[in-house]
């Protein structure tokens, strides 16, 4: 199914349901739902029917499962110096866990986006959508604003001579400048989001607010997971289930890739017992993929888990689903026969040759992990396999933005292998490909596709 044909049924499920739920459920424009396909994580303005500005807000779902279980959340924003550069940037903090909440943070750079923040803080309330790695708009909440210091952040905002991105500006900053700057901007404006609530403002900052956010959360809508070939759904963000809705996110993720070519849960069949291969396969005549989907539980955990606890659980899952790779892979290609989960068997060509990528699959990169350690691990098992196999550890978010810009199998591979070879060169899995919106490319005159960050 095209992207086009995607968005018709979107907009047809948005009219229908138009007038049975109070509230509608939330379609994105199609500037921002560019943006929202290249981006794994990130905060912007847009305007919907009625002229109403509203926040959206890309993060993983398991960040987004955390607000539905009633999680707390801030919206925050201030000036902030990178070089010769005022940079306004504005975040979500989420209090999905107490030692190290998620927050999404992006500098606003554009004219129009400086005009819609003055009107949020302004009205003194706004709607949040938040939009998962798929790019479904899975929840939204009604929140709050405390009136009187929104409306002082919004008179300081409008006076703020911040940088602003226009055609008379753009030379001043190349794509590759504003990269540096950006991260820059970002990694100071970190210290801010993650201050102590005693500690004081940035004294140099003429807009610097943080402002808790009293939230409503609407009733869960129905999303349909559609890829060109599949099918699947509803689902609800409340669904118990978090470890097979992780497997069918990713089989959506690899049907873009291997369309009609993929399998949830096949089996291998040796000395006539049966057994799983793997989560999810996906091949075409020169590749194959192996995925181990790992979920981090959201819904049935205490939300008040340290930060140690919930890594040592990642890192667990990471450990044993590299080692249920290289059984898998060494069934691939062994010719061992292979069963899809209705029974018929699933003939994989040239699958002594091809090329093996073998993938644990996490809800999230999550930050407290070694991931140093991570990296050694997976240099180590992809040098010392037998066979032409890489393995990889990636989330959802990262392998959803790669699959989605790739034409084929062997494209796909070749962006797998440049990850791979980026992590052994820096020592660490975690890191990720950034790449800028449209329009920030456009009127920076930079055509660049990414950036390894």
């Amino acid at each position: 199914m095209s992207n086009a044909m995607l968005q018709q049924f979107t907009l047809r499920r948005y009219h229908l349901s138009k007038s049975q739920a109070p509230h509608m459920g939330y379609v994105p424009s199609i500037k921002l739902s560019r943006n929202l396909e290249l981006a794994k994580v990130g905060i912007w303005l847009d305007i919907v029917q009625n002229n109403r500005v509203v926040v959206v807000c890309k993060m993983p779902e398991t960040v987004i499962r955390a607000l539905s279980k009633g999680a707390g959340a801030s919206l925050i924003l201030s000036t902030v110096q990178a070089e010769t550069f005022k940079l306004l940037c504005l975040a979500l903090k989420v209090q999905d866990e107490p030692e190290s909440p998620f927050a999404a943070s992006m500098p606003k750079l554009m004219p129009e986006e400086k005009e819609l923040l003055c009107h949020v803080l302004s009205s003194g309330s706004f709607a949040l959508h938040c939009v998962n790695e798929l790019n479904h708009a899975v929840l939204s909440i009604s929140c709050t604003l405390p009136e009187q210091e929104a409306r002082a952040a919004a008179d300081a905002l409008a006076r703020s001579d911040h940088w602003l991105l226009t055609p008379e500006s753009a030379p001043a900053m190349g794509g590759r400048d504003f990269m540096r700057v950006a991260d820059l901007a970002l990694n100071e404006f970190a210290k801010y989001i993650y201050r102590k609530s005693d500690a004081p403002i940035p004294a140099d900052s003429p807009v610097a607010s943080h402002f808790p956010l009293i939230l409503e959360v609407w009733k869960s809508i129905e999303i349909f997971e559609i890829s060109p070939t599949l099918a699947a759904g509803p689902f609800h963000i409340e669904d118990s289930k978090e470890g097979g809705k992780l497997e069918r996110g990713l089989q959506t993720c690899l049907d873009e890739v291997f369309p009609g070519s993929t399998f949830v849960s096949p089996a291998v069949i040796e000395s006539s017992k049966t057994r799983e291969l793997t989560d999810v396969l996906g091949f075409d005549d020169g590749f194959v993929c192996l995925v181990e989907a790992k979920a981090l539980a959201v819904l049935t955990v205490d939300r008040g888990r340290t930060s140690a606890r919930r890594a040592a659980s990642v890192q667990k899952d990471i450990k044993k689903g590299l080692g249920q790779l290289k059984g898998g892979a060494g069934n691939v290609r062994a010719g061992t026969p292979l069963l899809a989960a209705d029974g018929m068997p699933i003939e994989i060509p040239n699958r002594e040759t091809s090329i093996v990528h073998a993938i644990v699959l996490l809800s999230e990169m999550y930050h407290a992990v070694d991931w140093k350690a991570v990296a050694k691990e997976i240099v180590e098992v992809t040098e010392n396999h037998r066979s032409e196999t890489m393995f990889h550890v990636i989330d959802l978010s990262e392998l959803k933005s790669i699959a989605a810009r790739c034409r084929d199998g062997e494209h796909f591979s070749n962006r797998l292998l440049q990850r791979w070879c980026r992590i052994k060169e820096r020592g660490t899995a975690y890191i990720r490909m950034i790449t800028l919106p449209d329009e920030v490319l456009e009127a920076l005159g930079d055509s660049e596709d990414g950036t390894p960050s």
